[in-house]
């Protein structure tokens, strides 16, 4: 595997985990009244035990679908875009340079 398509897939794997935190954490786009943060934080384990298949299935039928072709070069830009879609829809907004990635 070349190393440009190795960071490539470990961005995406990256990414695919922050959209799963995300969902189960709650964080959605009308997140602006939050409600008092819980006695007990929630942990990364905690929210990672309630990731169910159900949850992970769309996400992953569509990534890995034949219509992205391996997300090699010209599957790569639908993958980007969903990504974006789901980070904007969560409300998340970009870091650096007004790009996602």
């Amino acid at each position: 595997m070349r190393r440009n398509d190795l960071r490539s897939t470990c961005w995406l794997i990256l990414i695919a985990g922050v959209l799963l935190i995300c969902r189960q954490c709650g964080i959605t786009c009308a997140d602006e009244a939050r409600p008092p943060a819980p006695a007990t934080p929630i942990t990364l384990i905690d929210s990672a035990i309630r990731i169910a298949a159900d949850d992970v299935r769309p996400h992953v039928q569509f990534l890995a679908s034949p219509e992205l072709k391996g997300r090699g070069p010209e599957g790569k830009p639908a993958a980007r875009e969903y990504i974006i879609a789901h980070f904007e829809k969560l409300g998340l907004k970009p870091l650096f340079d007004g790009d996602f990635l």
